[in-house]
């Protein structure tokens, strides 16, 4: 690394390998020494995290002491990854680790819940137990301890500044994978965040340096910094700039040898379109008379009239083949419902919302406005967008997902009751069957055995023509509701456009999806379950928007996606090169590059030092800016 003030910049580092170029003597005579070249590859104190690897997991077992800790052989990963909804597991202990003197050392891998479940980890966590606990390799006790550090003053009431405090709102995935500590680190501490890092120390003083190698029993700081110049509000969390800005000022900067400027107009984008993923709508579904009378949805029958005419006249045997497994088993959502307009509301209706709210210019987004929209359904849902209904009176409903369902009227010499029964889980008098979805075809299976137990009032043993069955139908499917979910292929969706007239020649669109940002829709009159008697019941709730039917809405995801890509995409970004004589570590990598000034010219630059080089030869310092790829939408979902 290089660091100090001009004149001296020492560079400290670590020298793993060397080559020998050995050239013979011009001269055959046992008194000539052969000469050649020595050349040392030298490497930063980063070097040292990349020997570094993560020999098993340290683990604080329930009901053990935080200075009780046992250590497995497995690399076990940081957070796990949910099947439903966006925030990750946790798998993180609720305290610190203690040493044998009672002081803090990091938190470790635990199972002992807290009020909202295991803790998660915090990107600031994970940095922190992989510096303390990676193997220091064969030269223990000489290599240098690192500690994480940044500028997280908290005396400066400027949150600007506040890196980890950025870091304790990040919950990432990542798994250990036998990987070495450089690794883990560098995918937390990316470009794509926003971040950079490099190492500090307090060095062993030397006459006229002001950095030299570590002293005795120092710790070497990963200094994390920011390399954006925005500032945002991102879930709840401030996404911190950076806050050494350097204005690179060719009439006053005596030591700026040179500054090349390349503008560049491809990362500058005018308009940003943000995508969550296709609304998912529940609703329930009959078939003909009574999708009219109950006002839901419209199934068909989903089998060939010629297969349960054949159906009928083999026998229960021949019943059992794979040709008739869809006969009274299969029904398809109407064509109207996976056609072009969406009308499975009462009255032709569709819901009064809309998932195109704008963004002004500024990046301030104004609020949702009512409006119509029309959709058509891609395929079924495995999962309804509502929860499972309590076991015990007065119990709390469970978190998981309810998956679709079905219910039968019980029949009396073949005439509804208004008595109904689950498909699953009947009463011990009644058959079960089973629910099964298909993505494929929009349609959905009630499988019945005999198929036939379906078919009261459709097939009748005794009738001429009809082979008999040991099974008498006793439920009818034209008196069967059932209770699904679709995805449409409406989408929510946040669109940016630069409205300040400085916008390039050609349109430069950036498209971002989001595909944890859901909205999931519950339609009037679907069933939710039975009555105590048998009676149907309907969803009354929750509903975060009664209006518009809207049980989750995570638009706010893409809200904050498209401002922050705003701030960072929509302006132009230029990169440049500085050249300055002498060897000068005033500002370190991650600095903004402002702007570039003479007495009759400025130019805005903007972009973060990506790059510095030191010529100790001809005693210059190079400066280099880029651009980086900030990855708005993990910034955002990273942090809920």
């Amino acid at each position: 690394m290089a660091a100090g003030l001009d004149p001296w910049v020492s560079f400290v580092g670590v020298l793993p390998s060397e080559s020998l170029h050995i050239l013979g003597s011009p001269e055959i005579d046992l008194d000539k020494v052969p000469s050649g070249y020595q050349t040392c590859q030298a490497y930063s104190l980063e070097y040292l995290l990349q020997k570094r690897r993560l020999i098993g997991s340290r683990c604080m077992e329930q009901g053990l002491t935080p200075q009780d800790v046992v250590t497995i052989d497995r690399q076990l990963p940081f957070n796990r990854r949910s099947f439903q909804g966006i925030r990750p597991l946790g798998n993180r202990s609720k305290v610190r680790e203690k040493d044998i003197g009672d002081n803090d050392l990091t938190f470790i891998f635990g199972a002992e819940a807290i009020e909202g479940g295991i803790p998660r980890w915090r990107a600031r966590d994970i940095l922190e137990y992989v510096l303390a606990n990676s193997h220091l390799g064969d030269v223990e006790g000489i290599e240098p301890l690192f500690v994480l550090g940044g500028p997280d003053d908290p005396d400066d009431p400027n949150p600007e500044v506040d890196v980890l405090a950025m870091l304790e709102g990040i919950y990432p995935v990542i798994d250990q994978g036998h990987r070495t500590a450089l690794e883990i680190i560098s995918e937390i501490v990316t470009r794509r965040r926003g971040l950079s890092a490099y190492v500090k120390w307090t060095p062993i003083a030397a006459p006229g340096m002001e950095q030299g190698l570590p002293e005795a029993g120092s710790d070497v700081e990963l200094y994390v910094c920011s390399m954006t110049d925005i500032v945002g509000e991102v879930a709840g969390k401030t996404m911190p700039k950076n806050a050494e800005v350097y204005d690179c000022n060719l009439e006053e900067g005596i030591d700026i040898g040179e500054a090349i400027l390349e503008e560049d107009g491809i990362n500058r984008q005018d308009r940003i379109v943000v995508y969550g993923r296709p609304v998912l709508t529940c609703f329930s579904a009959a078939c003909f008379d009574l999708s009219e009378t109950l006002q839901i949805a419209l199934i068909e029958r989903g089998w060939p009239a010629a297969d349960e005419t054949t159906y009928k006249t083999v026998d229960d045997t021949a019943r059992r083949r794979p040709r008739y497994s869809d006969v009274y088993r299969r029904f398809d959502l109407a064509a109207g419902l996976s056609g072009p307009v969406f009308d499975w509301l009462p009255n032709m209706a569709t819901p009064d919302c809309t998932y195109n709210p704008e963004i002004q210019s500024n990046g301030a987004i104004l609020p949702n406005t009512p409006g119509r929209h029309f959709s058509a359904f891609n395929g079924l849902s495995r999962l309804l967008p509502i929860t499972c209904e309590a076991d015990i009176a007065g119990e709390a409903d469970d978190e998981r997902q309810e998956g679709p369902i079905a219910f039968v009227e019980v029949l009396v010499d073949g005439a509804g009751t208004g008595v109904y029964v689950p498909v699953v889980s009947p009463p011990e008098d009644s058959p079960a069957g089973f629910v099964q979805p298909n993505p494929d075809h929009l349609s959905i299976e009630i499988r019945y055995s005999p198929n036939h137990l379906l078919a009261a009032n459709h097939f009748d043993p005794s009738e001429s023509g009809t082979e008999a069955s040991e099974t008498t139908p006793i439920f009818d499917y034209e008196k069967m509701i059932v209770t699904i979910a679709a995805r449409a292929d409406t989408r929510p969706r946040v669109e940016w456009v630069d409205t300040s007239g400085t916008q390039a020649f050609y349109d430069h669109a950036l498209v971002i999806e989001v595909p944890e940002a859901e909205v999931w829709l519950v339609a009037p009159r679907t069933v939710r379950g039975l009555s105590a008697t048998g009676a149907l019941e309907y969803y009354t709730g929750p509903y975060l928007d009664p209006a518009a039917h809207t049980v989750r809405d995570d638009t706010d995801l893409l809200r904050q996606v498209a401002a922050l890509a705003a701030a960072w995409y929509g302006r132009e970004r230029k990169k440049i090169v500085v050249e300055r004589v002498g060897l000068i570590a005033d500002n370190p990598v991650g600095t903004i590059m402002r702007n570039v000034l003479t007495n009759y010219y400025r130019d805005d630059v903007y972009t973060p030092v990506t790059q510095i080089a030191y010529d100790y030869v001809d005693f210059r310092t190079t400066w280099q800016t880029g651009h980086i790829e900030l990855d708005v939408m993990g910034a955002v979902t990273e942090r809920l």
